[in-house]
């Protein structure tokens, strides 16, 4: 459509659209090219854009990149918030990683160590008086009674105090040990046990020779005063 306008010789209707709202829209180009936009809405008001300039592009082009060029604002926007916390977040997680913490240590105190023990209390001694009197003898003569008084003083026995008594001490895992390893030395030539001993509870572990020797090994440790319990685990290793 190039027909000229009849009330603007110097320019042509370019062309004639519908919006959305059924209004015609009439776009003008003049003589140098340039393209303007005029219409009239519901109430009958006329609407131009003479006193603005426009390019030769359609008014509806026009609008359709501004509704682009928003739409791409928006979208450098949020990548660039994404990025910009991405970055933020691997920054504190390396400062984190590379200066971890400290961490206070508490010492709790040990109430139970800081109460008094009673201390042993010594034997208090008993002091009886024990009064004795003399009768006089009928064939003497009648004299006046004389008493005497004696005074005695008991001391408890030492075995009447628990704490007094102190059991006689045990043999020690050491001598056991050391004692079970003389008599297998004896009667066990060449023999790879070992002896471990905990509260008179013995193990034997490692290997002898010969399938007699393995026979003697309760035996033997059993005959060691203080031991409790025997246990052999130990093999037969056949000699080359």
């Amino acid at each position: 459509m190039n027909a000229n306008d009849p009330k603007n010789p110097n320019r042509t209707i370019h062309r004639q659209y519908k919006d959305s709202s059924g209004i015609v829209h009439t776009e003008y180009k003049d003589a140098h090219g340039n393209i303007r936009t005029e219409y009239r809405d519901a109430q009958g008001v006329l609407h131009n854009d003479d006193n603005a300039f426009l390019d030769s592009s359609p008014a509806e082009q026009r609008r359709i990149n501004a509704d682009s060029n928003i739409t791409k604002t928006v979208l450098v926007g949020i990548l660039f918030v994404f990025f910009g916390s991405l970055i933020a977040g691997t920054v504190y997680y390396m400062t984190q990683r590379n200066n971890p913490q400290s961490v206070t240590v508490m010492n709790v105190p040990d109430y139970a160590k800081d109460e008094p023990q009673p201390s042993p209390q010594a034997p208090q001694s008993t002091e009886t008086n024990i009064n004795i009197t003399s009768e006089p003898s009928s064939s003497q003569p009648a004299q006046a009674p004389q008493s005497s008084e004696t005074n005695v003083t008991v001391l408890p026995s030492s075995q009447s105090s628990p704490e007094a008594a102190t059991p006689s001490p045990g043999r020690s895992d050491s001598d056991i040990k050391g004692e079970i390893t003389s008599k297998f030395q004896a009667s066990l030539p060449n023999n790879r046990l070992n002896v471990a001993v905990q509260n008179g509870n013995v193990t034997v572990s490692g290997t002898v020779e010969k399938p007699e020797q393995m026979q003697q090994i309760q035996s033997l440790a059993s005959s060691v005063s203080g031991v409790k319990n025997v246990n052999v685990s130990a093999a037969t290793v056949s000699s080359f």
